[in-house]
């Protein structure tokens, strides 16, 4: 058994059965939003034809005008396979819902809290750190909300934490780093192939400044082939696709950056805690030494420097790797991806939280009053990263103003969860929230027939998931002209994307008024709903400030009065 497991099986046994209560509350209880259902569909897709396939022979899968899949067989290429076969294999074991497409990303979230622990220890062998780490990526709750989500989110965080973990025991050479290197950085391709390249790309970067040994080269040459060659079977498709997003020029990237760094301060890493860390041991170096010249200076303790002793790898190495890993991955993904999302760093979190926690470490020894505070604050509160004055500028183009975290007038969940994040999410996994698609599904599963067809201008993957019925999206690039009778109309209040304003303007233009009533819904039409990114999310359903979501149903031909409900 690992040295961190034996020594530490009584906290991470209780750590793990906190984060799965956190994890686990009211699972299913929001429904899959857009890219969850994205995700689900290509699941499904799965166990019928093997690989993710974007057409069923009814309906389409797609939200970026069919750029995603190659032509003719729609096999699935725009984003990377293992969410969709981890999907799959929760559907296969326990049936397609919303519960089984979130189950498999949980269990990945609480293996990445045991790596958390066990890199951390790797680099300080220091059961303190190591707790002190896991404690905070676990209220972390961009990572939770993250967790929750049938994405590539919780891959992620796994295989670059294990990554990273296995990268330092192969400097060591320890048993079986490099198969588990290698299982590493094929599982972060196929969960993320950009985060992938960071990491990989930051580590080689401290293999080549610290060490250069040539037989561990050779070692890693070996299993960065291995990588190369299970990546290839996507990689080929990838390529032969042929479209995609471009690479953004200067100003784009600027503008990401300009979002990175705010959102990785607020949400990942506080800036402010290295510099208050280094003033508060700058304070206590001038004290001791005040000290020591009036003799009453404390003899050092020989522990202070055990830890240091029996870590081969060493906390300045290990530190340095960490380090590295985030630069590198800052800068490679406001370099290549077009637009900003905070769900690309998602995979930073745990490494910053070993970070955060080898920065409180020797305070934590010789402190103990000083490390808990700073520590309670980072646990509880998102304060110490609202105190740089950083901006947020958000770039031309974003839509982002349509939901912000921050705005939740009249409720008290909105003020407290504006400090104190932990609140905001313990109020949302303790109560039921009833969502515009959620209103309009269980509506539709009432009155709507099977072979009836629904056009939405948004929401229209998680229609394809959780209703039997043809749904034509406004981000498909489907042509809408044949539907230009549909059975059900789906008009969201907000335009997300230029495929939105088609649709709508195509609506606007050839429905037939008269022929359409409007079904009364009681829920406010949220734009995007349960998507986690911390600035969008909301950790309730807002009760004011937004029109109702409106649902047009056709009224049938010779009779003002509407279809019979399906029994």
């Amino acid at each position: 058994m690992p040295e961190w497991l034996n020594r530490d099986r009584f906290f991470l046994a209780m750590l793990l059965l906190i984060a799965g209560c956190l994890l686990f509350a009211r699972l299913d209880d929001r429904f899959l939003w857009q890219d969850e259902a994205e995700t689900a569909l290509l699941a499904q897709s799965v166990l019928v034809h093997g690989v993710p396939t974007a057409f069923d022979g009814r309906n389409l899968i797609s939200q970026e005008g069919q750029q995603e899949f190659e032509a003719p067989d729609y096999r699935w290429f725009w984003t990377p396979w293992l969410q969709h076969y981890a999907t799959a294999a929760s559907f296969a074991v326990l049936g397609p819902s919303t519960w089984s497409a979130r189950f498999p990303f949980v269990l990945f979230a609480l293996g990445t809290l045991l790596l958390c622990h066990a890199l951390a220890f790797e680099i300080s062998h220091d059961l303190r750190v190591a707790r002190l780490a896991s404690l905070i990526l676990m209220t972390s709750v961009p990572f939770l909300l993250h967790a929750r989500q049938c994405r590539y989110y919780a891959p992620a965080c796994f295989f670059g934490s294990l990554l990273v973990w296995q990268y330092l025991r192969a400097l060591e050479e320890k048993r079986g780093a490099l198969l588990g290197l290698t299982i590493a950085a094929t599982g972060l391709f196929h969960s993320h192939y950009v985060v992938c390249a960071g990491f990989v790309l930051g580590l080689a970067i401290h293999f080549v400044f610290t060490d250069r040994r040539r037989a561990i080269f050779k070692r890693f040459a070996v299993a960065g082939v291995v990588t190369v060659l299970l990546a290839l079977p996507y990689l080929l498709g990838f390529l032969a696709r042929g479209s995609g997003q471009a690479v953004p020029g200067l100003d784009r990237s600027l503008a990401s950056l300009g979002e990175a760094v705010y959102h990785i301060n607020r949400y990942v890493f506080p800036f402010l805690l290295p510099l208050a860390i280094g003033g508060m041991s700058t304070v206590w170096w001038l004290s001791n030494r005040q000290q020591a010249g009036s003799g009453a200076a404390r003899m050092a303790d020989p522990s202070d420097f055990k830890q240091d002793a029996e870590n081969p790898s060493g906390r300045v190495r290990g530190g340095l790797a960490l380090w590295l890993v985030g630069l590198v991955s800052v800068g490679l993904l406001v370099t290549v991806m077009p637009w900003f999302f905070f769900r690309y760093y998602v995979a930073l979190i745990p490494i910053a939280a070993i970070g955060q926690a080898l920065l409180l470490g020797p305070i934590l020894r010789t402190h103990s009053a000083a490390g808990l505070a700073i520590a309670f604050a980072l646990l509880a509160t998102d304060g110490v990263g609202r105190v740089l004055p950083i901006p947020n500028q958000v770039p031309l183009g974003s839509v982002r103003h349509m939901q912000t975290g921050d705005e939740d007038p009249g409720e008290v969940v909105g003020s407290w969860a504006r400090f104190v994040p932990m609140a905001g999410y313990l109020f949302e996994i303790t109560r039921d929230h009833v969502g515009p698609l959620e209103a309009v599904v269980k509506y539709l599963r009432e009155h709507a027939k099977q072979e009836e067809t629904i056009v939405a201008t948004y929401g229209d993957l998680p229609l394809q998931f959780y209703t039997d019925l043809k749904v034509v999206g406004g981000l498909s690039g489907e042509n809408p002209t044949p539907y230009a009778k549909a059975d059900w109309l789906l008009v969201r209040a907000h335009t997300h994307r230029s495929g939105d304003g088609r649709l709508k303007r195509f609506i606007a233009k050839n429905l037939e008024r008269d022929r359409y009533e409007v079904m009364g819904l009681e829920a406010l039409d949220v734009p995007y709903e349960n998507r986690p990114d911390p600035i969008y999310h909301k950790y309730r359903q807002p009760s004011e400030g937004l029109p109702p979501v409106k649902l047009w149903r056709r009224i049938s031909s010779g009779s003002s009065e509407p279809n019979e409900p399906r029994s």
